[in-house]
């Protein structure tokens, strides 16, 4: 059977054996017309929920309180050049770059599909929705709602189908209107792991699409927008999941001592003090990765933004 590049609609060919994941069956292809490689099938387990990961302290981390922005969300504040209006953050979690926003002039808005996450945005402000961007580009559309700028970091890979995403958020812009956001770099200098038991978050069903560049590029003419920039990101991508993967064993043994915490969850003081100690223990690694990502010119993000057409 053909497969077909969800971008360019060039032919396709595989690149890998299959693998399986939540009880789903997965292929890498490759297309030789715009450089996209994408996982197919491209869909999600009838069950799927961030919440249901082992991503460790989930709930936690999420109210840890950290405030400054990360660092791939660092380039929409060094680039971004247009009007402070009207902000939509897809993929807003717990809002850390909604309160950014807010405090840089911003009328702010945000959609996840994770309600674990915006528990915590919706006390930096009541306008965010447990929605998908299609569902809520339908219900904005019946309020006559359109906004100067739609930012999504790091989400556009998790999308099976790109193009739908990109033109529902580029139907909810004002004329002229702005996207930006970033995108994991497949060439990045280091990698984190090569298969889905060593780097399960790069794999189906949290990713679907690895894209360099040009493949960014592609997908983001195609999805309707103008004067598209691709800014490679070098900050030390893949120290700070490195040591998150070196203290697996760290928080299993830290959970034995704090008896006073239920199963999977740590208590508040401990977490805080294990991410303490993570931070300062990535400066200086993730300082020299930073650097050879810069020589090599192969940094771990990409960052995107692009306008809409003018009526």
């Amino acid at each position: 059977m053909r497969i077909y590049c969800p971008i360019c609609s060039s032919a396709c060919h595989r690149r890998s054996r299959p693998f399986s994941s939540a009880g789903c069956r997965y292929q890498l292809v490759h297309c030789p017309g715009c450089d996209l490689m994408f996982w197919t099938p491209p869909s999600l387990p009838t069950e799927f929920s961030y919440a249901s990961l082992d991503f460790g302290n989930y709930d936690t981390s999420h109210g840890s309180g950290h405030e400054e922005l990360s660092a791939h969300q660092k380039g929409f504040a060094r680039n971004y050049r247009g009007p402070r209006g009207s902000l939509l953050d897809v993929g807003c979690s717990d809002g850390n770059f909604l309160r950014w926003a807010q405090s840089n002039g911003f009328e702010v808005y945000g959609v996840d599909i994770d309600s674990v996450a915006l528990q915590h945005a919706r006390r930096i402000t009541p306008r965010v929705w447990l929605l998908t961007l299609a569902e809520f580009a339908e219900w904005a559309s019946g309020q006559g709602l359109r906004f100067d700028v739609i930012t999504f970091f790091d989400v556009l890979e998790h999308q099976p189908q790109p193009l739908p995403f990109l033109q529902s958020a580029a139907r909810l812009l004002v004329p002229g209107g702005w996207i930006a956001g970033t995108v994991p770099n497949r060439r990045r200098l280091l990698k984190t792991g090569r298969s889905a038991r060593e780097a399960f978050w790069d794999f189906p069903p949290h990713h679907f699409l690895w894209f360099n560049a040009g493949a960014l590029r592609s997908a983001l003419v195609a999805g309707g927008l103008n004067g598209v920039e691709v800014q490679c990101q070098m900050y030390g991508y893949a120290t700070p999941e490195m040591l998150r993967l070196a203290g697996n064993p760290v928080k299993r043994l830290a959970l034995r001592w704090a008896p006073e915490a239920p199963s999977a969850m740590m208590p508040d003081w401990l977490f805080q003090a294990l991410r303490q100690a993570k931070l300062a223990a990535q400066v200086l690694p993730q300082a020299m990765e930073a650097g050879l990502e810069r020589l090599v010119h192969a940094g771990g993000s990409l960052y995107f933004q692009g306008r809409n057409h003018v009526d």
